[in-house]
């Protein structure tokens, strides 16, 4: 298993299982799953469908709405091993990871919502990224 890193907001919240192809030409959403601490056994957020149906373009973080597929058809993926750990004195240990809790998504104040489609998306930038991998063109202009 290795973690997904969102490119926008450097969140973790999904992971890899065992349909994940890292050689894979373009990713889909079954080869993706919520972490357990944010799924349905935590804070149950939504996320997009775990199938084949789920393209890059559908694959967005949970918490910002930034596109994972950033720039490509793959998204960036890091081992879940436990961080290595620096000990340059008995007494100083330096851990080479920070971890933080990100707080459950608030409702937004504005709705990102494509005008071809209907589909809302959590942000602007995910909305621009939806409409890039759709074909549905840029309207803001």
């Amino acid at each position: 298993m290795a973690d997904v890193i969102c490119p926008g907001c450097k969140g973790r919240f999904h992971e890899t299982n065992d349909h994940y192809r890292h050689n894979a030409k373009s990713h889909n959403g079954v080869m993706f799953k919520l972490k357990e601490k944010y799924g349905p056994k935590g804070f149950n957020w939504t996320s997009f469908p775990n199938n084949t149906g789920i393209k890059c373009g559908d694959l967005e973080c949970p918490s910002c709405g930034a596109p994972y597929c950033a720039g490509g058809f793959r998204v960036t993926v890091t081992s879940t091993r436990a961080p290595e750990v620096l000990v340059s004195s008995p007494a100083t240990t330096f851990a080479f990871e920070k971890h933080t809790l990100i707080p459950p998504e608030q409702p937004p104040a504005e709705a990102h919502v494509c005008e071809e489609c209907g589909k809302v998306c959590k942000s602007y930038a995910g909305l621009v990224a939806h409409r890039r991998f759709s074909g549905h063109g840029n309207h803001d202009e």
